[in-house]
């Protein structure tokens, strides 16, 4: 007897795969748990905060310095990944730097995508650091968004 390698759902019908033979169906149910347990967490953390105001401070603060430590780990890999260093003026010292759409098409993509911070950090590092980015410290940065001439180089973006 021939087996068929393709799933099929509950009443028969075949039902479409990725690559590592997740299912439509099960994507499906896992995006509904994200909001699900999304809502759910809130409304722990609600519930904390109001009958246990201390038990709330104590969660937040254990919160606040994992996400802080994810953060600046994420941030040293990209910085390191770019060069460690303003691509305009060569500045290293890392809390003046900031990661810069090359295409200045970073409005665009953060209306789209809403990925600023750790979310863009870890969205480079999962994407294997892509290209269209780079390092600039904040005056050059802010320097090229209002196309203005860069207070290092003298002369306008292109």
């Amino acid at each position: 007897m021939v087996t068929d390698s393709r799933s099929r759902d509950t009443s028969g019908r075949y039902v479409a795969e990725d690559r590592c033979g997740v299912t439509s169906e099960r994507l499906a149910r896992t995006s509904r748990y994200r909001a699900w347990h999304a809502q759910y967490e809130r409304l722990r953390r609600q519930r904390l905060k109001s009958e246990c105001p201390e038990a709330y401070e104590e969660w937040k603060r254990k919160h606040r310095c994992c996400s802080a430590r994810v953060k600046n780990k994420a941030k040293d890999e990209v910085f390191h990944a770019y060069g460690n260093r303003c691509a305009c003026c060569g500045e290293t010292r890392a809390y003046f730097l900031v990661v810069d759409h090359i295409n200045g098409n970073g409005a665009s993509e953060r209306a789209i995508s809403r990925r600023t911070g750790k979310n863009l950090y870890m969205k480079l590092k999962q994407e294997g650091f892509p290209g269209g980015y780079q390092l600039l410290c904040a005056n050059c940065n802010h320097a090229k968004g209002a196309g203005l001439a860069c207070p290092c180089r003298g002369k306008r973006w292109e």
